[in-house]
């Protein structure tokens, strides 16, 4: 790190990308233990055993018309959308934050 790394702390939360990060990160987390529940319940064996996964891949992948290469990606799906969902509540509050300091600026001139 140099002097000029630390001689610029204008840098603020509204221009990182921080909070879109912990946001997909939330709903990536939310999405994946989502899926981890649904797949140790769905098979005809229960639990996370190699026979539990294995029955509730084929399980999932059988609703869409697939094997377990489906079923993955039906696990799979809960955490994309969860990620998706979290960068994308993050951005929007994020805006939101910025409009309204624009206008409370707008206000006080």
């Amino acid at each position: 790190m140099t002097d000029k790394d630390t001689d610029n702390l204008s840098g603020t939360i509204e221009n990182s990308p921080i909070p879109e990060v912990v946001g997909g990160t939330l709903g990536a987390g939310i999405g994946g233990a989502g899926s981890v529940v649904a797949l140790a319940g769905a098979g005809k064996v229960a639990g996370l055993s190699a026979a539990g996964m294995t029955s509730g891949l084929a399980a999932a992948g059988g609703f869409v018309g697939g094997g377990m290469l489906a079923g993955l990606f039906v696990f799979a799906a809960p955490i994309v959308i969860g990620t998706v969902a979290g960068v994308g509540i993050a951005a929007a509050i994020k805006a939101k934050r910025k409009r309204s300091k624009g206008v409370n600026k707008n206000e006080t001139a």
